[in-house]
């Protein structure tokens, strides 16, 4: 067992069969733990890590391989994220129709709900509300008078914040990426905001990226489900068309007639993209 914190960790071992585990890219926070040093089923099984503890630089991964070592060769085992990428890489503002035909629209935010932040090193999430985050909007427990639920702080690597502005009828290429854990759940519950305040707990339901805009000084959502988000996996959408004014409430779901989506799942590697799955 060999491991580092600040480099490469070199493990040396007799010529012969192994079952080799290799976990890179933990947050320092878990670097602090004892255990790891010792207990690899720790690490390679029971092991959860904290999308708080998250930066761009420790997204933690795993890979296991059967290996067989003769003298003086070496191996490479393939690793995969525990958690998810999506982003958006262009907004064209294509909104032609009603109130708010020709209007600057400005993004003000780009970010995930209902995601899951505490994962283990297997890319599995539990369904316990404690490893959720932004249930039903983007808020940190106990502010603006919403409900905790017992859920989890919004972590850093889950929200874009700025401001850019798309004029009518032109594009922002840019690209939006946030992090969310794997969510397998099939249920598409809506909730509105004023009904959340009023709400004594909250159900599991699909993860959504949600684009948040100004348009004549009013807040608009546009929210898009993800259908079972899995851990490596890059939920990219290259194109996001705004066709009409959005939600008024972040967990309501745009339709397809608002908007045009043009997108596709990618593996999640270092060096960029590999194949289209």
């Amino acid at each position: 067992f060999s491991c580092s914190d600040n480099g490469p960790a070199i493990l040396s071992a007799e010529p012969g069969s192994y079952d080799a585990t290799v976990v890179a890219g933990l947050p320092e926070a878990e670097l602090d733990r004892t255990d790891i040093y010792s207990n690899l089923d720790y690490l390679s099984r029971d092991g959860t890590v904290l999308l708080e503890d998250m930066d761009e630089s420790h997204i933690p991964a795993i890979g296991k391989a059967s290996v067989a070592l003769s003298e003086g060769s070496s191996i490479a085992i393939p690793v995969t994220r525990c958690a998810a990428k999506v982003s958006i890489e262009k907004i064209t503002n294509g909104i032609t129709k009603g109130r708010y035909a020709g209007k600057t629209l400005t993004v003000k935010s780009v970010y995930i709900i209902n995601g899951k932040g505490k994962i283990t090193l297997e890319g599995e999430a539990s369904e316990e509300i404690g490893s959720w985050f932004s249930c039903s909007g983007k808020y940190d427990p106990g502010t603006s008078g919403m409900p905790d639920f017992g859920q989890m702080a919004v972590p850093s690597l889950s929200h874009v914040d700025g401001s850019w502005e798309i004029s009518a009828g032109n594009s922002l290429v840019h690209s939006f990426a946030v992090i969310t854990g794997p969510n397998h759940s099939t249920s598409d519950t809506e909730t509105r905001m004023d009904e959340l305040r009023k709400s004594s707990s909250w159900t599991p339901r699909k993860t959504k990226i949600v684009v948040e805009a100004e348009i004549d000084s009013k807040t608009f959502y546009y929210s898009i489900p993800l259908d079972d988000v899995s851990a490596g996996n890059w939920y990219r959408i290259s194109e996001l068309t705004l066709l009409h004014r959005g939600s008024t409430d972040p967990d309501i779901s745009v339709a397809f007639a608002d908007v045009v989506i043009e997108g596709q799942k990618i593996a999640w590697e270092e060096k960029g993209i590999s194949e289209i799955i």
